[in-house]
């Protein structure tokens, strides 16, 4: 049985929003889906891009940091405690879930804390 659904998001930590930006809309013709209305992204933290399903998402402040912004990949889950648990249950290490304060905070809390240990690991 799979604990975790479709793929829901993948983040990407750049340095420089706006470059990145123009680069999914008009090389691969991406249409932002938030923030609507912006067209100056240069001083944007939270780009989503969308390709279908799934959702690009380009946070900004990425500094190259090996690990600390490899891309992120998000799965949506019914019950994230739950998942939790499972996963636990398992034999995955885990760290504590932790609140992202972004718009899909209750598919996602916990999620991301969740798979940066399972991507440390590997």
């Amino acid at each position: 049985m799979s604990i975790v659904g479709e793929l829901m998001e993948v983040i990407l930590y750049v340095q420089d929003v706006q470059a990145q930006v123009t680069f999914y809309r008009s090389k691969l013709g991406l249409a932002v889906t938030s923030p609507a209305g912006v067209t100056d992204f240069a001083h944007q933290f939270w780009v989503t891009l969308g390709t279908g399903a799934c959702t690009l998402v380009l946070h900004g402040g990425g500094q190259r940091r090996l690990g600390a912004d490899a891309p992120k990949i998000v799965f949506r889950v019914t019950d994230i405690e739950a998942a939790r648990r499972e996963l636990v249950e398992r034999g995955v290490a885990l760290s504590a879930a932790r609140a992202c304060g972004c718009a899909t905070e209750p598919i996602r809390r916990g999620i991301n804390s969740l798979l940066n240990h399972i991507l440390e690991r590997r």
